[in-house]
């Protein structure tokens, strides 16, 4: 007996539970260790006193209660509160088992402070709490994949960004994968193994999901694994975001980085890429051809009918263009009005011509805009995609040679590529260079050839003004040697007007030695006649040098009329109306015909000095510059013939009423000083100062 108390007082001091033993009146017995540090008692403190000091609930038939509600558990025990000596309350789980020796009967009572575990299970409820509101409330959905039991919860936003109901998924792994787009599956796969295998620090990847409405939206996930003590997996945890807005923006950049915005063509730098992506797979194909198109005059265009108007006339041909292509080629948008094309099966110069001039009657196609019919021509210029690599700015150059040779051949038309347009075209940049630096540093000179009266003994009635440009050695270009270089450059627009305000200067200075009866003719290019800025230009020219602009003609070519005569038309009424004359220079070389002079405000006609020439021996031609002078005293313009070498063909225009005459029979053209001696010569006068 001695030795069962023994090992249970023993078993009492050693269990981590509370103990303590009372009788059926309720008073304390007996009290473990642990029961004293649980309640803050000692032994001594409670022996003999009632059991509810500690455990409230068993005061009075309390015991009883107690004891049915353990035995109404599987565990026999139940919740209830206890009390520390400092007067705190705690929860407890209580047991209580009933002992009977002899007659009497007692209790013993185990209980346990269950203080740290509410108070964890708190913390996991907060946790729960906590993570529900996360998921509920996340813009991304979550999963929990179980790996070892191949099971997957997926949060509430999970369906919804599949656009999918709550129960048409199955808690497992493949109604995330068999939603992945076939073309991202592998990838995807590829990233979770990865990771898994423990080859990255966490898992990413963006792919293409299906959605329910039977779209596709771009997502991304993110996850890390769980993971035992020797690193194999046991679960993931991913979320999934839809990117959809993002990936869609990120693609218009890319779009517009690399497409025109008016027409949605491809621009320079998506043809460059596909010219080089042309190069790489050229083995034993065609050779391909690169194009470049100019729509012609389409600046002028532009300006007259809006920019609006000018907007839908290259999306039109934007539209029409492709459908003279092949599946494969690109049509490129490379500036306001040019185009590029890439053809990729095509070989050979004829080939390549054959889809050009297709391209080309294409556009001249009428085009109904804004309640306007307008017909356009394009200059095309065609190159070879050479054998081997070459960078794709350089077939641009190429290609653009020749069509520049096109516009300079009248445009309307398609020109190869040929190492001859090469070397045109670095001839042309010295020349270019050349004309510019004489621009620049003042050796653009002003040459005079004087105009005279057939009908008085040939007084010089005024000159025209002819460049001239100086080399740096001193030595005199003509106009035929850099004009026309100035022409294809633009660099006439400048040269022209530097040319139209020094004669000016001239002209005002003769005004003031020689009376203001003298007229001055100087030459306007077709290039200036298209400039929207020459009528303001001419003005302010004129204001600056205090003229009226009565004794100013500005020579015109027939070609520059003809080319582009609506502009023409309107360019020569706002000019003249400034009070400046309008001739129409080298008559009878061009295309005119009466219905066109009568278009133009002209007030003078010079007759080609090709005809000129011939008329003392061709009777054809000696007819046909009598009908040019008929005609311009019947349409009540006056006259001139340019060319005028001897005598007789003097006399022979005088006969022919011919008012004036230009040519060495009168004065070649003469520096401004030579120019001013011969006009003192002439007058019998003093020679004044030079004009600086």
């Amino acid at each position: 007996m001695r030795n069962r108390e023994d090992r249970l007082r023993g078993i009492m001091d050693t269990v981590l539970d509370g103990i303590v033993a009372f009788n059926d009146e309720g008073i304390i017995e007996g009290f473990n260790p642990a029961a004293s540090r649980i309640s803050g008692y000692s032994a001594g403190e409670v022996m003999g006193r009632p059991v509810a000091l500690l455990l409230p609930e068993l005061d009075g038939d309390g015991i009883e209660r107690a004891m049915r509600a353990g035995r109404a558990r599987s565990d026999h025990s139940h919740e209830t509160v206890g009390r520390r000596k400092d007067g705190g309350s705690f929860p407890v789980d209580i047991a209580i088992s009933a002992l009977t020796r002899g007659t009497r009967r007692g209790f013993i009572g185990s209980f346990r402070d269950l203080t740290a575990r509410k108070a964890a299970d708190e913390a996991l409820r907060r946790s729960e709490e906590r993570y529900a509101l996360v998921a509920e409330a996340a813009n991304d959905g979550l999963l929990d994949w179980d790996i070892e039991a191949g099971t997957v919860y997926f949060s509430p936003r999970w369906p919804v960004l599949l656009g999918m109901q709550p129960d048409e998924l199955r808690p497992t792994p493949d109604e995330w994968f068999k939603r992945i787009h076939a073309d991202d599956f592998a990838r995807v796969s590829a990233d979770i193994d990865a990771h898994l295998a423990g080859e990255t620090a966490h898992f990413e990847s963006e792919y293409r999901i299906h959605h329910g409405d039977g779209g596709w939206r771009w997502v991304i996930s993110r996850g890390m694994a769980v993971r035992r003590p020797d690193g194999s997996p046991t679960r993931m945890v991913a979320s999934l975001s839809d990117v959809t807005a993002r990936k869609e923006a990120e693609q218009r950049v890319i779009h517009n980085a690399t497409h025109d915005t008016l027409t949605g063509l491809p621009n320079r730098t998506l043809l460059f890429d596909r010219i080089e992506r042309t190069q790489a797979a050229r083995a034993g194909r065609p050779r391909g051809a690169l194009m470049v198109i100019d729509v012609d005059r389409f600046k002028v265009a532009n300006e007259s009918l809006g920019h609006s108007i000018g907007d839908q006339l290259l999306v039109t041909m934007a539209r029409r263009l492709p459908k003279s292509l092949e599946a494969g080629d690109t049509l490129a948008r490379l500036s306001a009005d040019e185009f590029a094309v890439l053809l990729v099966e095509v070989d050979g110069d004829e080939a390549a011509r054959a889809v050009a001039e297709r391209l080309r009657r294409r556009i001249a196609r009428p085009i109904e805009v804004g309640g306007e019919t307008v017909v356009l021509s394009a200059s095309i210029g065609v190159v070879l995609v050479p054998p081997g690599k070459l960078r794709p700015a350089d077939l641009l150059r190429d290609a653009n040679l020749a069509m520049y040779q096109a516009k300079l051949d009248g445009g309307d038309r398609v020109r190869l590529f040929s190492e001859e347009l090469r070397q045109r075209s670095a001839f042309l940049l010295r020349s270019e260079n050349e004309l510019r630096r004489g621009i620049e540093t003042g050796r653009l000179s002003v040459h005079y050839q004087p105009l005279v009266s057939l009908q008085d003994g040939h007084l010089a009635t005024g000159f025209e003004a002819l460049a001239r440009l100086v080399l740096p050695s001193g030595d005199m270009l003509s106009p035929n040697d850099f004009i026309p270089v100035a022409e294809q450059t633009g660099l006439i627009v400048p040269l022209g007007l530097k040319v139209l305000q020094q004669a000016c200067d001239q002209l005002r200075a003769w005004h003031t030695d020689y009376g203001t009866h003298l007229t001055l003719a100087v030459n306007l290019s077709p290039r200036q006649l298209e400039d929207p800025e020459i009528v303001k230009a001419v003005a302010r020219v004129l204001e600056q040098g205090g003229h009226s602009g009565f004794r100013l003609k500005l020579e015109i070519t027939e070609g520059a009329l003809i080319n582009n005569p609506e502009v023409a038309a309107i360019q020569l009424a706002a000019i003249r109306a400034l009070g400046v004359q309008i001739c129409i220079d080298d008559f009878g070389t061009g295309h005119s015909s009466l219905a066109y002079l009568h278009r133009f405000p002209i007030d003078v006609l010079k007759i080609d000095k090709f005809f000129i020439g011939r008329m003392a021996e061709r009777p054809r031609d000696f007819e046909l510059v009598r009908g040019i002078v008929g005609l311009g005293h019947n349409l009540g313009v006056s006259v001139v013939a340019e060319g005028v070498e001897t005598k007789e063909q003097a006399d022979i225009l005088s006969g022919f009423g011919c008012e004036y005459g230009q040519g060495y029979l009168f004065g070649r053209p003469m520096s401004a000083g030579a120019t001013t001696e011969w006009l003192a010569r002439q007058r019998n006068r003093p020679v004044p100062a030079p004009v600086h």
